[in-house]
């Protein structure tokens, strides 16, 4: 189907490498994904936000947004966020994501995590979060960490797919190594000790969302591409 197309739209130099790993030769143009900063905006009040979903307001909170799959690694996550608890009375995990029913299980029976499946509306549940993790082995530009950033949250990656072309370290977000929960823990800790750092990321994550991956930009960019057909 890929071949038969006149163009293909992508959202990343990412998809296009792998599209031609496979020996795609249509012609592509890429489209940044686009993220509506009107309704993904910061929480006015964090505590406010948390006793909103049902969320002691003393708590911080670390969350996660996608599915429950292999190479979503949220395994990695919650053997960080154990690690954690041990250290810290006030640590709370949400997840929002379906998928790995075993996985489902061992976050349902945790007394500091709260799975929840599916939501008609993502955007409280990311303004309750104090630290947003993607631990994914495979992403292209993930849309996920793009809300959570418009949201303006902190957030701590892998490198993989098109993050590390706009996620910069210590700037917008941290970047830790694949399957290492132990780093993770680390730069989680050094976030929730670190307000002013914290609170610097999620500002300079929110400024990037605005200036490089607004909804109207994708869609006019999309309207000029279909216009020329």
């Amino acid at each position: 189907l890929y071949k038969k197309c006149s163009i293909l739209i992508i959202p990343s130099i990412h998809t296009a490498k792998i599209l031609e790993k496979h020996l795609i030769k249509t012609p592509k143009v890429i489209v940044k994904n686009g993220v509506d900063i009107n309704k993904f905006i910061p929480a006015k009040n964090k505590e406010n936000a948390k006793e909103f979903i049902g969320i002691e307001k003393t708590r911080k909170v670390i969350g996660y947004v996608g599915r429950l799959t292999k190479e979503k690694d949220i395994k990695t996550l919650h053997d960080a966020f154990k690690k954690l608890e041990k250290k810290h009375n006030n640590l709370f995990l949400l997840i929002i994501g379906k998928g790995n029913k075993k996985l489902e299980r061992l976050l349902k029976k945790e007394e500091n995590i709260r799975l929840i499946k599916t939501t008609n509306n993502i955007v409280p549940y990311l303004q309750s979060m104090d630290i947003f993790v993607m631990p994914s082995h495979a992403e292209t530009s993930s849309i996920a960490t793009l809300e959570a950033m418009s949201c303006g949250l902190p957030v701590i990656t892998t490198k993989t797919g098109d993050l590390v072309k706009y996620i910069k370290d210590k700037e917008n977000g941290l970047f830790f190594s694949k399957k290492n929960e132990i780093l993770l823990s680390l730069k989680i800790e050094w976030l929730l000790k670190e307000d002013f750092v914290r609170t610097n990321l999620g500002l300079n994550a929110r400024e990037t969302v605005q200036n490089i991956f607004k909804l109207e930009n994708m869609k006019n960019k999309i309207k000029r591409i279909l216009e020329s057909f």
